[in-house]
């Protein structure tokens, strides 16, 4: 009989989509047979049949599932599906999960179904976490991310609201250095309420990257040079607003970023060309002069030219990178690689489904 786990989070960007890949890989890679669904989509993207979930689009290329994509996310929530709860119950939902479900089944061990942000989303539909675990009958793993006092309301509404179902916690997102840390605290407390730590995972800033392309599509920016480069991870951002040698020590703190700044500041621009930079965002609409326009492209840094001003842009860009979804190869392979507090994850999962 296939076995299903639902993976689930209290809050947004815990960490889920890492886990259910990671673990679907590593799966796979055992020789067990593993399906991949997101009941609801809601970060939809278009294709050329249809829409799909980015989650489950990113899941089902890594892992080759080649099923109608309707499978993927039998429950997407476009506007029309999230409004409908107004005009009455929603009949329908709950088949098109269990069907997508005895679907991705058929031939597989082991289905891993991602859940929403937070726990109680989609219950206007008859569909929070709760609701759909119980119809599918799955146990629920739940991901929690890494805040200094580990959240552990959290971790016990968890329990309260899967009851049985939850077989363990993982917490997502704690700085390298404090995980053992964090373990170790963690561990009598989730004893005395007879809950499993699967494991305290590290923060990576791979698997919180964004590409180089996928910013430049979100602020709208015209790509000036080095297209070739567009596949490059950025991690994190700095606004150049200084002088070129103050810009320089301060570019150095950081690296593989994008940097902010007006086109008219050369000076910043080439103390940025100078450190360890994946692109460079121009605002303002303001074209950089040809001497380095010319130096960034013999350097292979992409220049993105966009029309918002400097703080818009620089709200746009955290905002990106904060809410990063996976998608570069370079980020699948990560997910592949031996880490130990994935390997916990995975033996316990192995252990509670009997895989």
């Amino acid at each position: 009989m296939t076995k299903s786990l639902y993976v689930v989070s209290t809050a947004p960007h815990a960490g889920k989509s890492a886990i259910c890949l990671a673990l679907a890989l590593a799966l796979r890679d055992e020789g067990i047979a593993v399906g991949y669904m997101k009941p609801l989509g809601a970060s939809l993207m278009r294709r050329d049949d249809g829409y799909v979930d980015e989650d489950a689009y990113v899941a089902w290329n890594a892992l080759g599932i080649t099923e109608p994509w309707e499978y993927a996310s039998p429950v997407l929530l476009t506007d029309d599906v999230r409004s409908a709860p107004l005009a009455g119950p929603v009949e329908g939902l709950a088949t098109k999960i269990t069907q997508a479900l005895a679907r991705l089944s058929e031939g597989r061990d082991v289905v891993i179904m991602e859940g929403l942000g937070r726990t109680f989303d989609g219950q206007a539909l008859g569909l929070s976490a709760p609701e759909v675990a119980d119809l599918t009958g799955a146990a629920v793993l739940a991901v929690i991310g890494y805040r200094p006092d580990l959240d552990l309301d959290s971790i016990l509404f968890a329990r309260q609201v899967f009851g049985d179902r939850l077989i363990g916690i993982v917490i997502d997102g704690a700085p390298p250095r404090l995980v053992e840390t964090a373990t170790a605290k963690l561990a009598s407390f989730l004893a005395r309420h007879n809950l499993a730590c699967c494991g305290v995972v590290a923060s990576d800033p791979v698997l919180r990257s964004i590409t180089v392309r996928e910013l430049a599509e979100e602020l709208g920016g015209e790509v000036l040079c080095a297209e070739d480069q567009l596949d490059e991870l950025v991690e994190t951002y700095m606004l150049g607003a200084m002088t070129g040698d103050a810009a320089y020590l301060f570019f150095q703190r950081k690296a593989n970023k994008a940097v902010i700044t007006g086109g008219d500041r050369s000076d910043v621009i080439m103390a940025a060309l100078r450190t360890s930079t994946r692109c460079l965002i121009l605002t303002g609409n303001l074209r950089p002069e040809v001497q380095v326009l010319s130096a960034a492209a013999e350097q292979g840094v992409p220049v993105i030219l966009v029309t918002d001003d400097t703080l818009t842009t620089t709200e746009r860009v955290e905002r990106a990178i904060s809410h990063v979804r996976l998608s570069s190869p370079k980020q699948i392979a990560r997910l592949r690689e031996t880490r130990p507090e994935y390997q916990r994850v995975l033996q316990m999962v192995k252990e509670e489904l009997d895989l």
